[in-house]
């Protein structure tokens, strides 16, 4: 038979229930069945009924260790009984640690602060990760400000959860803020919160800070992934920083990681960009070294490198190159091509490529034809560009903005009305499917109200099947408007575009400034630039011309 061992605590409840007449204190609702929680209760209330207030403590410090009940804390006080500040910071560490986050807020504010008693360096941990899952980060970060203010260690938990925390908020230098503090105190950190922050801080435009926390990282002898390597090269060629791009991706090979096609190119489009490219090519070769086939990208990024220096004849290698590997010209191979020959007055050249590209079976874009028809111009060939246009509609491109801002500019004033016309009729026909024919032809109009009033029909048929197309076309039409240099009529247009949540071009804005100007409204024109700014539209040099010029 096994002999069972009675504790004190047991012996002194069966003593006392057998010789008090006190009437027992009503048990929380948590422990009203026969149990051994039931028997503790009733032991620490007979404990309590005999001023053995020390023992009695201890019985309910057993109850909250064994159970995190928040109900033993109120059977306790409402017994005259106050569990010590330990009791209390073992509570609301187990309550934190089961997900009972409000649990421990209300044992936190209502049974520790509102009693006066100072929390210690666990509950202010606790106390911090309980805020950071309740998404209550200024809250969170007040306890840990005050956790370092008393040379308090924070716990590694605590930590990770307030840097995850601001990450997620989007507030990336308060979690930067909090590494660095975690960091000095020595804190082992998740490689989670190393991840995030380099992500965000990248993100933002930090690199010199991510850079940092990628340092500690190396230091503390942690293996840096694949993501984090790719994350700062593509973030550091973003942002000019081509260099330290490519030391990185040395880093990254050290560690025994290989450059995907998509790192190459991003290195060499920085370079590119920066116009260094005897360095891109010394990365494309050493690409082919290494095994790692290019793809169109690649070709396309080198190609625009040379032509933006003008060398021709090093990009027309790398175009033959490309097919003699098998990789087929795109649209964006010919375009870069052919917008490069057009701009360095090279039209025959362009239009070469252009017949080579219908052979291919590879349809022109829009701004293949608009390079083009404004290369023509210039030379003055207009039966050329009569042609181009034409080929153009009856392949069933729907002109932009871009092509209609070449076409009247070479066109007399007085025809942007009618010419915005026939371009919304092509809008409306060619890319909204709408029957034009009760429409009567705008060379027929002699009157340009009857334009408007076709115009202002037209936009409204073609806001009802795509706002896209209807963003073009609003842009046309108020591009038209400052050039005929009506100006009202052009502001009643942009109010309309605000009113479909549509937004004006570049081109736009600077026809509009440019009207402004001619007006002697100068105050007006600087407070459009200003709205301009304000939705994320930055003025290119041409609208400072304006400026300066008018």
């Amino acid at each position: 038979m096994t002999k069972h061992r009675i504790g004190l605590h047991n012996r002194l409840c069966f003593f006392y229930l057998s010789t008090t007449n006190t009437r027992p204190s009503p048990l929380p609702a948590e422990a009203t069945s026969t149990s051994p929680m039931t028997l503790c209760f009733s032991l620490a209330e007979q404990l309590i009924a005999c001023r053995l207030l020390n023992s009695a403590q201890k019985v309910i410090q057993r109850i909250i260790k064994q159970s995190s009940s928040l109900s033993a804390v109120e059977f306790s006080i409402s017994l005259g009984v106050d569990p010590d500040p330990t009791t209390y910071a073992f509570l609301i560490r187990q309550l934190v640690t089961s997900g009972e986050t409000h649990k421990a807020e209300v044992v936190y504010i209502e049974y520790t602060l509102n009693r006066g008693i100072e929390p210690n360096h666990s509950v202010l941990n606790s106390m911090v990760i309980c805020y950071c899952n309740l998404g209550k980060l200024d809250e969170a970060k007040l306890l840990f400000d005050r956790l370092v203010d008393l040379k308090w260690t924070p716990c590694s938990s605590a930590c990770n959860e307030l840097v995850k925390g601001f990450c997620s908020q989007d507030k990336i230098l308060d979690g930067f803020d909090v590494f660095v503090e975690a960091i000095n105190a020595e804190v082992l950190l998740g490689f989670g919160c190393y991840n995030k922050l380099v992500d965000g801080l990248c993100y933002r435009g930090y690199l010199d800070d991510a850079i940092y926390v990628f340092d500690v990282l190396c230091d503390r002898r942690v293996m840096p992934t694949v993501h984090l390597f790719k994350t700062f090269v593509f973030s550091s060629c973003k942002r000019g920083r081509v260099e330290e791009a490519q030391l990185l991706s040395m880093e990254m090979e050290s560690y025994g990681f290989v450059l995907d096609k998509v790192m190459y190119t991003t290195l060499i489009n920085g370079y590119s960009k920066n116009q260094k490219m005897k360095t891109a090519m010394m990365v494309f070769l050493r690409m082919l070294k290494l095994g790692c086939e290019p793809d169109k990208y690649t070709y396309n990024t080198l190609i625009n490198g040379f032509l933006n220096l003008g060398v021709f004849d090093k990009g027309w290698v790398l175009h033959q190159q490309m097919v003699e590997f098998g990789l087929e010209p795109d649209v964006v191979s010919y375009q870069i091509m052919i917008g490069k020959y057009c701009k360095h007055h090279k039209a025959d050249c362009a239009l070469v490529l252009f017949n080579n590209m219908i052979q291919c079976n590879v349809a022109p874009s829009v701004h293949s034809y608009a390079a083009l028809i404004s290369a023509l111009y210039k030379e003055n060939r207009l039966a050329e560009v009569d042609d181009l246009c034409n080929k153009m509609l009856d392949n069933g491109l729907v002109p932009d903005h871009v092509m209609f801002f070449t076409l009247i500019s070479n066109h007399p004033r007085g025809s942007e009305i009618s010419l915005a016309c026939t371009f919304l009729q092509e809008i409306a026909k060619k890319g909204c499917g709408i029957d034009l024919s009760y429409i009567p032809s705008p060379t027929s109009r002699k009157v340009t109200t009857d334009l408007i009033l076709d115009i202002d029909h037209l936009l409204r048929e073609i806001v009802a099947r795509s706002l896209p197309l209807a963003n073009v076309a609003f842009n046309i039409y108020m591009i038209a408007l400052c050039l005929g240099g009506k100006l009202v009529s052009a502001q009643h247009c942009m109010d309309k575009m605000a009113s479909f949540s549509l937004q004006p071009s570049l081109s736009a804005y600077n026809s509009m400034i440019k009207c402004l100007y001619q007006k002697g409204l100068l105050e007006d024109a600087e407070s459009l630039v200003e709205v301009m700014q304000d939705q994320g539209q930055v003025p290119n040099q041409a609208a400072f011309l304006i400026m300066v010029n008018e």
